[in-house]
């Protein structure tokens, strides 16, 4: 039998039950019914903190005496019971006692004073914002999950979604996480080219994840850049530490020119924490923006422990950004506290369009939600916080915002529909492709009854959109559609997801389409994102009359079904 890791014999038996997992709801602040989860509950894991902070210390991380006697293990003093007091989240009293944008803080159940996940996505709803854009989550090939995870288990780290990679991107999708990335990092040579050809087969089969790369400095890493980015990678990662290469490196010369003419993101892991590493510090990376002022770069972390340097450099270069990957929570609030004096600067550099949400999903020792509450508590405001959490991240990876659409919008709508039917003349379905779109009347009744979205990109651009009706009281997606150009980026997913939420808000039951039974973006890809099959019996009257009007039209020649996705109540 394997030896099990301290960190789970100090937290207890994680149940091997059903636990609930999270899946959003039609209305903000509420979850729908739980999913099966027999991976156990993320908000156990956070009980073994102490036991990684102790390692910490005993590797003496952020290499000192001072930080090595502020989280070594104290001898426990017990005051007399008039003498205790609650304990406090974080050192804002304030968000400790109150509700921040439907999150609360003195609402149940939590484990150590850290939020549940259930609560995320009345977070992101209660600052009217249609999700959330994490920079920083890991997605790894299964032989290297494999090494990472055994890492932290000998380092007595819990992680906190210890899952198949199916059951994290679900995970993801019922928090509200909109766009996220697979990031990876080479530690040696001849590695580089094959996470990120794993990162794009990953990609193009996961809605809503960036095409991910890394690179290393060794003999013909510039090709292989000019190659990842030909296939379409958007966003790289290394890790200066876990590299341990200096980002001066000569072979790296190139390649950082070249991510800075293309204005390709990389997130780097430049700072000393956890643990310190011959070429972390801001120095090299200082180096680098130096010769290449032009760089995007994404000091993850927020550049822990170095945070006044870190933010020296984004002030200083107009395309550096800061991620917030643990930052500011309780965890690491204990080994290298955030110095309240940088929280002004923190709040202007959010608010201009460079601090991104991190995470560091799903590698971390608390939930998800913890982050959240972390940023929240900071006290910079709800304009800060939708900049963090949607919009700076939008803005950088161009993804798409959903609003109602307006009567600007019918010829770009009806562009899109030509467009996303031109894919059904692939698979032997020209009928399909030649049928017209939906006139400027139709839609414009549409818009009207305000039963019409349209998702658009940074531009602003139009590249999806859904028309709704009320057909047995539910909502029927009377016709969704995305661009090609904008495909595999979660956006049918998203506009599915507002107008369920619209559903709900308007006392719906459930959500309702027809849609054709072989076709792969068809019936497969709805049923992933949590609709039913209806039996015949199932069917109202109403929704038996849209068959029938199918059926005249000639969709009938291809099977057709009928699919219904029911709303929780909270």
């Amino acid at each position: 039998m394997p030896r099990r890791p301290l960190w789970m014999l100090a937290a207890g038996p994680v149940p091997a039950a059903v636990v609930a997992v999270p899946a959003m709801n039609a209305s903000a602040g509420t979850v729908a019914k739980p999913a099966a989860n027999p991976y156990g509950d993320p908000n156990l894991i956070s009980l073994a903190e102490p036991l990684a902070l102790a390692l910490l210390a005993r590797l003496g991380a952020f290499q000192g005496d001072a930080f090595a006697r502020r989280i070594a293990p104290q001898p426990r003093r017990r005051r007399p019971r008039a003498a205790r007091r609650p304990r406090r989240l974080g050192r804002t009293s304030k968000a400790a006692l109150s509700v921040v944008n439907g999150m609360s803080f003195r609402h149940g159940p939590r484990v150590c004073g850290v939020l549940t996940d259930a609560e995320v996505p009345g977070f992101w709803g209660g600052l009217g914002l249609p999700g959330l854009v994490d920079i920083h989550v890991h997605f790894y090939p299964e032989r290297m999950l494999r090494r990472v995870w055994q890492y932290f288990d000998a380092a007595f780290w819990p992680i906190t979604y210890r899952w198949p990679d199916d059951a994290r991107v679900a995970h993801l999708a019922a928090l509200g996480v909109r766009a996220y990335p697979a990031l990876s990092y080479a530690h040696r040579p001849g590695m580089a080219a094959d996470l990120t050809a794993w990162a794009l087969d990953f990609t193009a089969r996961t809605p809503g994840c960036l095409p991910s790369g890394t690179f290393y400095p060794e003999p013909g890493v510039l090709a292989e850049i000019d190659k990842a980015l030909a296939a379409g990678v958007r966003v790289f990662k290394v890790h200066v530490q876990v590299g341990d290469f200096d980002p001066r490196d000569e072979l790296l010369d190139p390649v950082w020119g070249r991510l800075a003419e293309t204005g390709t993101p990389v997130v780097v892991h430049a700072g000393s924490g956890p643990l310190k590493g011959q070429h972390t510090g801001p120095g090299p990376l200082a180096d680098v923006l130096a010769r290449n002022p032009r760089l995007t770069a994404v000091v993850a972390h927020l550049g822990v422990p170095e945070y006044v340097e870190f933010l020296d450099l984004a002030e200083r270069y107009p395309r550096v950004h800061l991620d917030t990957t643990m930052a500011c929570t309780d965890f690491l609030e204990r080994i290298a506290p955030y110095p309240p004096s940088l929280l002004p600067r923190l709040g202007e550099l959010g608010r201009a369009g460079r601090v991104l949400l991190g995470s560091d999903f799903p590698n971390i020792p608390y939930p998800y939600a913890h982050q959240l509450e972390a940023l929240a508590r900071l006290d910079l405001g709800d304009d800060w916080l939708r900049a963090v959490c949607w919009d700076n991240g939008a803005a950088l990876f161009d993804v798409a915002r959903i609003r109602p659409a307006d009567a600007g919008d019918h010829k770009a709508l009806q562009d899109i529909e030509r467009a996303a039917g031109e894919l059904f003349r692939d698979i032997g379905m020209p009928e399909i492709a030649d049928d017209p779109p939906f006139t400027r009347a139709e839609l414009l009744n549409y818009m009207d009854e305000g039963r019409a979205w349209v998702a658009v990109d940074g531009a602003g651009r139009p590249v999806g959109y859904l028309l709704a009706d009320l057909v047995d009281g539910a909502v029927h997606v009377e016709q969704v559609s995305v661009h090609p150009d904008a495909a595999r980026q979660g956006i049918g997913r998203a506009l599915i997801d507002h107008v369920a939420r619209w559903a709900g808000r308007k006392g719906a039951e459930a959500v309702t389409l027809t849609t054709f039974r072989d076709v792969p973006w068809n019936a497969s890809y709805y049923l992933r994102l949590g609709f039913r099959r209806l039996a015949e019996e199932e069917l109202g009257p109403q929704l038996r009359a849209v068959r029938r009007r199918e059926a005249a039209q000639g969709l009938d020649r291809w099977p057709r079904v009928c699919l219904r996705r029911d709303l929780g109540k909270g």
